[in-house]
């Protein structure tokens, strides 16, 4: 920004009010007191704070885009492969796609003792029996807006 000589910037995040409580507090406009300094007046923004998941996956349609591939294999949400906040099935997905990533995970919480998802094992999440395939939500949300 300063080599560009800007000193307004707006944060445009994908957060939206459904995917957890903390999110529904988040405003959908907010000052970022935090990266505004030194002239630099950062906004945070989460213009589709308001819509529903099957908005998102209609929206992305309608554009004549395609959603991310993990999607369509099943994720709900996407970030690391194996992120700390990733739900069980989010991370199964990751290990069936990455499976040596996942055994390198496996392997490095046997060697440290330590764990990544609160004193439980990604070997202990994969291990654990999983419900019947329910679809995924980019075929159940285009279901929804059809």
């Amino acid at each position: 920004m300063k080599e560009r000589g800007s000193l307004l910037a707006i944060n445009a995040m994908g957060l939206r009010a459904e995917e957890s409580s903390a999110r529904a507090k988040r405003p959908i406009w907010t000052l970022n007191k935090t990266l505004s300094k030194a002239g630099r007046t950062v906004h945070d923004w989460n213009p589709i704070h308001h819509w529903s998941t099957a908005e998102v996956f209609s929206t992305i349609e309608r554009a004549g885009q395609q959603p991310f591939h993990a999607y369509k294999t099943g994720n709900e949400r996407l970030s690391c492969v194996f992120c700390i906040m990733g739900c069980k099935g989010d991370l199964i997905n990751g290990a069936r796609h990455n499976p040596e990533l996942a055994a390198k995970y496996i392997e490095l919480e046997h060697r440290t003792g330590y764990t990544m998802f609160h004193n439980r094992s990604l070997e202990s999440i994969l291990s654990e029996p999983t419900p019947p395939e329910q679809g995924n939500l980019f075929t159940t949300n285009r279901e929804e807006t059809q």
